[in-house]
C-alpha cells in the first residue's frame, strides 16, 4: 500500500486565517514534519484539538534535507502512511539549485 506526501503551511499571523484544506491535513495526516521550533504549531494544533506527532526537519536553516530523513519520509510513504510537510511561516518552496 501507498502512502502520500502532502506539503502546506501555517497561515501568518492570525490562527484563524488557516485555510480548511490546510486543518484536514493536519487532523488526517499520521506524522507531521516541521522547518521550524514548533511553538506555533503546537498553538495552532491545540487550539483545534489535533493531536498528530510532530518531528521536527533536521536541516530547518538550510536548503538541503539531511538523507536519514528523506528515507525516513519515503519509508512512511511507502508503508501507507500520510506525511505532512508544514512550513510554520508561509509557503514553502521547491527549488531546483
Amino acid at each position: 500500500m501507498s502512502g502520500k506526501l502532502i506539503v502546506g503551511s501555517m497561515p501568518l499571523g492570525n490562527m484563524d486565517d488557516i485555510t480548511l484544506r490546510m486543518l484536514d491535513a493536519l487532523k488526517t495526516c499520521d506524522i507531521m514534519y516541521v522547518d521550524y521550533p514548533t511553538t506555533y504549531i503546537d498553538m495552532l494544533t491545540e487550539k483545534y484539538d489535533i493531536k498528530t506527532e510532530k518531528r521536527m526537519l533536521k536541516s530547518f536553516h538550510s536548503c538541503h534535507a539531511e538523507w536519514d530523513q528523506v528515507n525516513e519520509v519515503l519509508d512512511l510513504i511507502k508503508s501507507g502512511k500520510s506525511v505532512l510537510m508544514v512550513s510554520s511561516e508561509g509557503q514553502l518552496a521547491v527549488s531546483d539549485p
